[in-house]
């Protein structure tokens, strides 16, 4: 083919491209500039973080959440690749919100272009005809797993990065040319910016290519050595971009380094098979009954009926030819011009993504895999084989095309190339009405998050005659805090966090709580502490250097604890408002309570003999110092316990209860001293038993939820209702694989409106298993 002719058909895959996301994406590449795919949960924040950081932030840092410290944008999945360039020129130009809406909306759209056409020009290596590659490439991007990211993380909707990753790699395998690893580096280095999964996708790749390389091509070491050297220094380079550029700019030393759930979210041959979205599935699923897997879930990599069958097909027949032995070049023939080194990358990416051999009891060597530990979605690494594995079925069915035209066999030709091509469309078009329905919402969603049409926040504030400066920042209640691994507030609230974003960005204030990731475990400390109740010590209020009130929402729909409600009662009403009772907290006045109740407390312990006292009392109670304990290091008292071991069967206590009156409120707490080095936190089960000795229900009680600290010493805790019929509760450990604390103290049990007090022998005092005085 001549250069015009590459060059018209390039034109061509380039209009089909642009048509083809027009189509797919609807409005959000329409009006670009008041589009908003959805809003709750990670959606929300994400779209908080890149809002805030481009128009009221400059540079590196974000201040959008975790106040008064902020995070490094990249922690808070802010698109840095855009937010930071935009956040300087914000200074100057002054954007307005749709343009830095119009801005990423069109960043992932000419992804979705850029995608296409890389994907053509990767299928024309492998000996497509031109109108064919485009056909295909054009099935493969929209039937891609990055479109389901569109509606949620915005950043990992760029299509276009593996794409031409594999171009590269592709005419680098062919031919050599160190210019397409130098397309690489600059590549990884500007998308490792925009989401770090970019750069884990990046490394997998090579570390994959280079062992496939090594493992599968007859030539000498020597010449091994030279073609996989100059990934390797790829990689190593982006990693030092990466490295340096953080150790220049972000100041926090005590990141979580073992993230929760690398190996809680991998992929499985559901997930790999099936699709909610396929109208095949959906057929089979309304008459058999047999369930589909969902687009949300993080392993979710279908790579669609037609590539399925053709690759298992494809694979017999690679595996007969294997049998036969016969090789050419070194290169195992599995198809015409596919070399198998990219079907090793596929299923080695298969494996990874699914998780083995870590899941088959094997947890403990995933350990020492400190990268891939830092990934929280390994099942995202399934990606490459999706793309591999699309790209192998559309080669085979033109291989077969091709074969059958050359044996003048046209009519079968076109059936075997035509029907699988229909079918892949028919599923394609399921996606596309899927994203183009989503999208229908989104100036909906972006008037909504502005308030364009309806009552600002400004609006709000002004009938109470107080504007948005009047206040330093937004708290959240139920009171949201994830990010720090080893602590997990209200995980499930979500949607909360959209409501803060809209006075966030209304009245320009950066929000207390945090939904980010690799949050600084001494500030989250610090955060949690703010709802600890009256007894618990809040640092956050001295770091502040603010006596301005905090703006806090509780959402009405959401119940809180006791200790959440003592801020609101200690807050001034301001009125109902988006869905959230409205008050503002003051600083002074919070601190105020709390000592007025320290100093009684105190007062009392002041005439108290070492033991315990309760005040008020109206139902029974326990506590348990576990003096005896063997633990050598204890929190209180003259012992504690050591941590508890075997099949998640053995109690911890079982405690007589005797509740005063009907669903009187408990209170259930004590105090575990946790390692630093990984995400685990114990979790225990109260078991309410009635008089026959049954359970009548369950209750939980998680270190992930603790809101009071000493050191690495967290308070666990948990409220619940106790039926009249209840008789004891029983506290047993849930069952732990590997080890999560390091010794055990103060369990108590009371009544949920009762003062109990603990004094020591070396004057320490405890008021309700909260440690009174300065802590650590």
């Amino acid at each position: 083919m001549n250069s015009r002719k590459r060059f018209l058909w390039l034109l061509a895959a380039i209009v089909f491209a642009v048509c083809m996301t027009v189509y797919m994406l609807s409005e959000f590449a329409i009006h670009p500039q008041s589009s908003m795919m959805t809003l709750g949960g990670d959606a929300g924040k994400n779209y908080l973080s890149y809002f805030y950081h481009c128009l009221y932030d400059k540079g590196v840092w974000y201040r959008g959440m975790n106040y008064p410290y902020g995070e490094h944008i990249v922690y808070a999945d802010g698109q840095s690749l855009l937010t930071m360039p935009i956040s300087y020129l914000n200074q100057v130009v002054h954007f307005k919100k749709s343009t830095v809406l119009a801005i990423m909306n069109l960043f992932i759209a000419l992804s979705y272009v850029v995608g296409v056409v890389y994907m053509y020009k990767t299928l024309l290596q492998f000996k497509l005809a031109p109108w064919a590659a485009i056909i295909f490439a054009g099935l493969i991007i929209s039937l891609s797993p990055q479109v389901v990211r569109l509606e949620v993380h915005f950043a990992l909707a760029n299509m276009c990065f593996v794409p031409m990753l594999f171009y590269w790699f592709v005419r680098y395998n062919m031919q050599g040319g160190k210019k397409y690893m130098v397309y690489v580096f600059v590549l990884g280095s500007l998308m490792s910016f925009q989401h770090p999964y970019f750069g884990g996708l990046l490394f997998v790749w090579i570390a994959l290519y280079t062992a496939g390389y090594w493992l599968m091509y007859r030539t000498a070491a020597m010449n091994k050595v030279k073609h996989t050297l100059p990934p390797i220094l790829c990689l190593l380079g982006v990693y030092a971009v990466v490295t340096v550029f953080m150790k220049l700019t972000d100041p926090v030393l005590d990141r979580p380094v073992y993230p929760y759930g690398a190996l809680q979210t991998v992929t499985n041959l559901s997930l790999i098979t099936t699709s909610s979205l396929s109208p095949f599935w959906k057929f089979v699923t309304a008459h058999t009954g047999h369930p589909f897997s969902e687009t949300w879930e993080e392993g979710y990599i279908y790579i669609g009926l037609t590539a399925t069958v053709v690759s298992v097909i494809g694979l017999i027949i690679a595996l007969v030819t294997l049998a036969k032995k016969k090789k050419a070049d070194g290169v195992v023939i599995v198809a015409p011009v596919f070399p198998g080194i990219w079907l090793f990358m596929a299923f080695g990416s298969l494996l990874l993504a699914s998780g083995i051999p870590f899941i088959w009891n094997m947890e403990g060597l995933f350990e020492h895999m400190s990268i891939l530990r830092q990934f929280r979605a390994l099942g995202r690494f399934g990606w490459i084989f999706y793309y591999i594995m699309t790209v192998y079925a559309a080669v085979m069915l033109y291989s077969w095309y091709a074969k059958l035209q050359a044996q003048k066999k046209a009519p079968w030709a076109w059936a075997i190339l035509l029907i699988p091509i229909l079918i892949w469309a028919r599923e394609s078009k399921a996606y596309m009405k899927h994203t183009r329905n989503a999208a229908l919402s989104g100036y909906y969603n972006f008037t909504t998050l502005f308030s364009a049409y309806q009552e600002t926040w400004e609006d709000f504030l002004g009938k109470n005659h107080m504007v948005g400066s009047d206040f330093q920042a937004v708290v959240l209640l139920p009171f949201i805090h994830i990010g720090s691994e080893k602590l997990w507030e209200h995980e499930m609230e979500g949607w909360v966090v959209t409501l803060g974003a809209k006075p966030a960005l209304q009245l320009h204030l950066p929000i207390v709580n945090v939904m980010m990731s690799r949050t600084s475990l001494s500030q989250t400390e610090k955060q949690v502490r703010l709802v600890g109740g009256p007894f618990a010590d809040k640092p956050l209020l001295h770091d502040m250097h603010n006596n301005k009130p905090f703006l806090v929402l509780h959402f009405k729909n959401d119940s809180l604890d006791l200790d959440q409600k003592y801020l609101i009662s200690v807050s001034v009403p301001l009125g109902s408002f988006s869905d959230c009772n409205v008050y503002a907290l003051y600083p002074d006045k919070l601190l105020a309570s709390d000592k007025k109740y320290n100093d009684s407390v105190l007062d009392i312990a002041r005439g108290m003999k070492q033991g315990d006292t309760c005040i008020s009392a109206a139902g029974s109670w326990y506590v348990n110092h576990f003096d005896t304990g063997r633990s050598a290091q204890k929190f209180f008292g003259n012992g504690a316990a050591v941590p508890f071991v075997g099949d998640g069967k053995q109690y911890i206590a079982k405690i007589p209860v005797h509740p005063a009156y009907a669903d009187e409120w408990y209170e259930c707490s004590a105090w575990v001293l946790l390692q630093a080095s990984d995400y685990r936190s114990p979790e225990y089960s109260l078991e309410i038993i009635d008089s026959a000795g049954k359970m009548i229900r369950e209750e939980r009680m998680n270190g992930k939820e603790s809101v009071d600290n000493n050191g690495m010493w967290f308070r666990v805790s948990a409220y619940f209702k106790l039926p009249t019929n209840a008789k004891a509760v029983w506290c047993r450990q849930i069952e732990y694989k590997f080890p999560c604390y390091f010794a055990f103290d103060e369990l108590m049990l009371r009544p949920a409106e009762s003062l109990i007090i603990s004094k020591s022998a070396d004057g320490k005092v405890m008021a309700n298993n909260h440690l009174l005085g300065k802590h650590e």
